[in-house]
């Protein structure tokens, strides 16, 4: 095993580099235009020039051809707000092919010689090596991981911030059921890369890609971001065997942070995200992303519903199944309708003036009135406006209070 990690360099400490968004090359028309699109609109902008510095958006592509680089290097430039919040922006091909560009998740006991998984494993590893020039961390983002709301710049800054000595900082699973003994504590791949730290390059190149390659021998489904759990999974005092010595080494180095809510649930099952989110909002930490399948449906659905947050969209896919006080809600239709377009109109340029309007906040505070607590207009109104505070004016991006 390689040496000890030296101690911390002194001076400032990193910040965010990168943004980076694998794809494959099928992504581009569909998944990757519809989060630019998403990333533009005023409910979801990523920030402005006030973050400073901006970080490189980038975008690594499976195998893609030069029209297909070109046509994503338009579909940025047709998002001009975007701007505003990053330095640049790149395209790249991994340039993965045979054995390298596979993803057949479902096999049997055996699997290809680089695992069922080698396309999103190898793309990862052109990802780490491109990010490492933008310096400092380099977040992943995956196409079903959406933001809960604008500003999100700022608080994974923050989120960086709480963890300045990490190498990876992720997110663990927030459902029950899929995982098994060996991944309790995966960390989503959804996450923070300190690719700017030249030992976390080396541990990375000489270490996490060789072990990977190594454990998909007997488990050929390993994705690159299960390997770590894999690994402490079978670290063995006792024994002292590598996995141990891996452990004992490079552990501290992995650390969890709820800012993404990684979830598996179906559409008709997206309300767990708004539950999730809550959560964690009512310990401090709430969470910047959403990550899973059902996110699919729910960029699509936002960019139709354009006055609609996340969370809204949330109960608009899954509505509430028997609804406490719906005995006494039955008349109460104007009020409910006051409360979602109240929250529509936090998410809307200018809401600060609109906020100011006594008359209007009169009539807000009736609808609350009128609504059991649990009512999910009530809900919703409630949690769009805590997560504005969260976002907007004076209030930090991410509010957290360490002794």
């Amino acid at each position: 095993l390689p040496p000890s990690v030296p101690g911390p360099v002194p001076g400032p400490g990193p910040g965010l580099g990168c943004v980076a968004v694998p794809i494959v090359a099928r992504d581009i028309d569909g998944g990757l235009a519809e989060m630019l699109a998403l990333w533009s609109d005023v409910r979801f902008r990523p920030g402005g020039q006030a973050e400073a510095p901006r970080p490189h958006l980038m975008v690594v592509v499976n195998s893609a051809s030069e029209d297909q680089i070109a046509r994503i290097q338009g579909l940025y430039k047709g998002f001009p707000a975007l701007a505003a919040a990053f330095s640049g922006f790149s395209a790249h091909s991994a340039g993965l092919e045979g054995a390298r560009d596979v993803y057949a998740p479902d096999g049997g006991a055996t699997g290809p010689v680089l695992g069922r998984k080698a396309g999103p494993n190898f793309l990862f590893r052109r990802l780490i090596e491109l990010g490492a020039a933008q310096g400092g961390f380099t977040l992943q983002l995956e196409l079903d991981c959406l933001p809960a709301g604008p500003g999100w710049l700022a608080a994974v800054q923050g989120v960086i911030g709480d963890h300045p000595r990490a190498w990876v900082i992720g997110s663990h699973y927030a459902g029950a059921g899929l995982l098994g003994a060996d991944a309790k504590s995966h960390l989503n791949g959804n996450a923070l890369y300190h690719t700017g730290d030249p030992r976390f390059r080396a541990f990375f190149n000489d270490i996490w890609m060789p072990r990977l390659l190594h454990q998909i021998r007997t488990r050929p489904d390993l994705a690159h971001d299960w390997w770590w759990a894999v690994e402490r999974h079978e670290a063995d005092a006792r024994a002292n065997n590598t996995s141990w010595q891996l452990f004992q080494t490079y552990d501290h180095f992995f650390q969890a942070d709820p800012f993404v809510v990684n979830l598996a649930v179906p559409e008709d099952g997206a309300r767990a995200y708004a539950q999730v989110f809550d959560r964690f909002a009512g310990l401090g930490r709430a969470p910047v992303f959403l990550h899973g399948p059902a996110m699919n449906a729910v960029r699509s659905a936002l960019l139709q519903h354009r006055q609609n947050s996340i969370f809204e969209v949330l109960d608009l896919l899954d509505p509430p199944k028997n609804p406490a006080g719906t005995d006494r809600q039955s008349k109460t239709l104007p009020p409910e309708q006051i409360l979602l377009q109240a929250a529509a109109d936090l998410l809307q340029p200018g809401s600060e003036e609109a906020a100011a309007d006594a008359e209007r906040a009169q009539r807000i505070r009736a609808a609350c009135d009128a609504l059991a607590e649990d009512h999910p207009a009530r809900v919703h109104y409630e949690r769009v406006r805590a997560h504005m505070r969260r976002h907007q004016g004076s209030s930090p991006a991410r509010s957290i209070t360490r002794a």
